[in-house]
């Protein structure tokens, strides 16, 4: 140690109270505490209250479309989709019931330029995503679809 027997002394004394101190904590931790248990009351109204934040987004479906793909082969190829167009605003989905006719021309313009083979792929769904947002943000000159969910996407 030091030499010096008060000195000793202190760093003995604090090292033992730390010690003990320390075996306490762990002891009533493991020992004497218990966690009280939760109250339904208290616990059902949180998790009401918590969940009418959460909603999900609202969606405009958009009707089975079947569009033929370029094909090199001598069989006719196809896409068989049905999708729900995910609005940044709930406001829009109007806005997409009136233009529903410009949002199947470009779908159509879109898919008809895709071979089979990127179709097939989650990255090709990705890109075929990305080009129909970007397509309908150039048609209606602002950004309207957050997401594009499909709910059947078959390549035949």
């Amino acid at each position: 140690m030091t030499g010096k027997n008060r000195i000793d002394l202190i760093i003995i004394g604090v090292s033992t109270l730390v010690s003990v101190a320390t075996a306490g904590i762990f002891y009533y931790t493991i020992f004497a505490y218990q966690r009280p248990l939760p109250n339904a009351r208290f616990e059902k109204k949180k998790f009401f209250r918590e969940n009418q934040k959460f909603s999900l987004p609202k969606t405009f479906k958009m009707e089975k479309q079947i569009i033929n793909l370029i094909s090199k082969r001598r069989r006719l190829r196809f896409l068989e989709i049905t999708m729900h167009l995910a609005p940044f605003k709930d406001k829009d989905i109007l806005y997409f019931k009136n233009n529903k006719a410009k949002i199947n021309d470009a779908l159509i313009d879109i898919v008809g330029k895709m071979t089979p083979d990127e179709l097939n792929s989650i990255s090709g769904k990705i890109i075929l995503e990305n080009r129909i947002k970007n397509s309908l943000k150039l048609t209606f000159g602002t950004n309207l679809i957050k997401n594009i969910y499909y709910t059947r996407f078959v390549i035949q």
